[in-house]
């Protein structure tokens, strides 16, 4: 694109020889690959779209690449350059293989990292970054998050809805049986404020997080996207990592993740629990997310960022995806629940 070759002209100093498009499934930003006349490589990260919504990933990620660098925090890359008016940010090109294999080894990595992030919360310049997108602070915020979801997708302006009409009720049905266990549950913990996990046991998430967003470089995975970063439950991101369709963990990884987390929060005694009691949920919210090309404008970005598999084929997809997690929601329910305290 031109502005991108104008841009790392003029503030840089760049001149393009080849501009190239790295396709990329599920993604919301392009992402180019820019090969200078001498040879260097650089990453170019479009933000697409013009709603506040657009123009928050970039801020957030423009802000947490700026916090990194300043305590040289390790494992991502740092920018080269940001620019507000365009939303694109450029970073060094990391050759790495396409894919990250889940394994403990990358668990271990992947919660170090964590680990690091979680001490810098009490770092006086972590106290002015936001909330992450979606944070779930108490199990309120999590249920209007399914609720509003399961509303999106039950109305008129979606894709192809007869291939939801098996599943939603399913979704609806599970997320009235969850709730009327583990609500009780949850307001009958010691330690939460208004139902709400406290700020000195929050962590700072990088939300969207997991080999799907990770390069495996020499020195190790290096972790990219930042566009949901911010305070968050500790709980949302180990469910969230646990159940990641980009991760697909299996048994023993999920509870490699599982203790990893519960050291690394120790200082919150409800952390064990509430991540039995919200574990489901995190599911059902899971099964929902997968549904999200289903929305036309979400189907239009995935389009714009490479995505050029038929239509019809992902939704197809999306759906047995989505019927598969609903499953695994569905037979855990009553271990998780008997497992927590009355």
């Amino acid at each position: 694109m031109n502005e991108i070759s104008e841009f790392l002209q003029n503030a840089l100093g760049i001149s393009t020889s080849q501009l190239d498009l790295i396709p990329r499934r599920n993604a919301n930003n392009a992402l180019y690959k820019v090969t200078a006349d001498n040879g260097d490589t650089f990453a170019v990260k479009l933000f697409a779209g013009t709603s506040p919504q657009d123009r928050d990933r970039f801020d957030r990620e423009a802000a947490a690449l700026a916090f990194f660098k300043y305590h040289a925090v390790q494992h991502v890359p740092y920018a080269i350059a940001v620019d507000a008016k365009l939303h694109l940010i450029v970073y060094p090109w990391i050759d790495g293989p396409p894919s990250v294999e889940v394994n403990a080894d990358f668990v271990i990595h992947a919660w170090r990292f964590i680990e690091s992030l979680h001490a810098l919360r009490t770092s006086q310049d972590a106290t002015v970054l936001p909330k992450a997108t979606e944070a779930c602070l108490c199990i309120d915020a999590l249920v209007k998050q399914i609720s509003d979801r399961l509303a999106r997708l039950n109305n008129n302006d979606v894709l192809e809805p007869e291939m939801l009409a098996p599943l939603l009720p399913r979704i609806k049905a599970q997320l009235d049986a969850i709730i009327a266990d583990a609500a009780p549950r949850i307001q009958a913990l010691q330690g939460l404020e208004d139902g709400s996990i406290a700020r000195h046991l929050q962590t700072l998430s990088p939300s969207d997080f997991g080999t799907h967003n990770a390069i495996l470089s020499d020195s190790g995975p290096v972790f990219i996207d930042f566009e949901y970063f911010g305070w968050d439950d500790p709980v949302k991101l180990c469910a969230d990592f646990m159940w990641h369709p980009g991760m697909n963990l299996g048994g023993e990884l999920r509870e490699l993740a599982r203790r990893e987390a519960v050291r690394i929060f120790s200082a919150d005694e409800t952390f064990p629990y509430r991540l039995r009691l919200l574990y489901p949920l995190y599911g059902l919210r899971w099964s929902l997310i997968i549904l999200n090309p289903f929305a036309p404008e979400r189907w239009d970005r995935m389009y714009d960022a490479g995505e050029r598999r038929s239509r019809d084929d992902v939704l197809k997809h999306r759906v047995e995806s989505a019927s598969k997690f609903l499953d695994a929601v569905e037979a855990p329910i009553d271990e998780w629940i008997s497992n927590c305290p009355t």
